[in-house]
């Protein structure tokens, strides 16, 4: 029993609002800590002593939660979207079949657009090469609208060219072209396709040409070989 009384109390944790650990403790600090410790400077001093020591290992115990120098800490939802792209594979390896379909990409609309205005120089009578290079530098769309037949009394359509504008409004290639290129309209044009000539006497293979027969019409008069 007599061990029991003579043992020290534990030091009761302050009542007063805890102060950052840089700061001291003022008179009035002193005052608060004494008043809840019941004047006992031995308690007062043990509790600040205890409360330090809390803050020590509380400290520290966050300080091991820190990530180290250079490390990145993730929120979940980006983790998931980081560990997604792993397992694409490298990222070298990921970038060069990036590039690869984007050139693949590149290459396939090409073909379809130099395709397109092949249909649409035919469509317009214009030189396709020319009409692509005129369409890219002026940044516009062609597409192809069925119109009207004017010449088919059964009601016939015509596949005709025209260019996009905003919203829903097109306006056909060939008026376009006259308001916007006007001093590409002689390259524009296709050449017209240029009747054969024959030149000199068709070939005889060797052999003399026939004479061509004689057509004697009904109301020619016969003349006498005897003079």
């Amino acid at each position: 029993m007599d061990g029991d009384e003579n043992k020290e109390p534990e030091p009761k944790p302050t009542k007063t609002k805890a102060k950052p650990a840089t700061e001291p403790l003022t008179a009035d600090d002193v005052a608060e800590l004494l008043k809840a410790h019941g004047g006992d400077q031995g308690a007062a001093i043990r509790s600040v002593m205890a409360d330090r020591d809390k803050y020590r290992d509380e400290a520290t115990e966050l300080r091991g939660k820190l990530p180290k120098e250079g490390h990145v800490v993730l929120d979940p939802e980006r983790a998931r979207t980081l560990a997604a792209y792993e397992a694409l594979g490298d990222p070298a390896g990921l970038a060069k079949q990036l590039e690869a379909g984007q050139t693949a990409t590149a290459e396939r609309d090409d073909l379809k657009f130099h395709a397109h205005m092949g249909e649409v120089g035919t469509l317009a009578k214009m030189k396709p090469k020319v009409l692509a290079d005129r369409v890219k530098a002026s940044g516009i769309e062609v597409i192809v609208k069925e119109e009207a037949d004017p010449k088919d009394l059964k009601g016939g359509k015509l596949r005709v060219p025209h260019v996009k504008l905003e919203g829903d409004k097109t306006q056909a290639l060939a008026d376009y072209a006259k308001e916007h290129w006007g001093d590409y309209l002689p390259a524009l044009q296709a050449e017209p396709a240029k009747a054969e000539s024959f030149r000199g006497s068709p070939p005889t293979n060797g052999q003399s040409p026939a004479r061509p027969a004689v057509v004697q019409k009904p109301d020619q008069p016969h003349r006498s070989f005897v003079r």
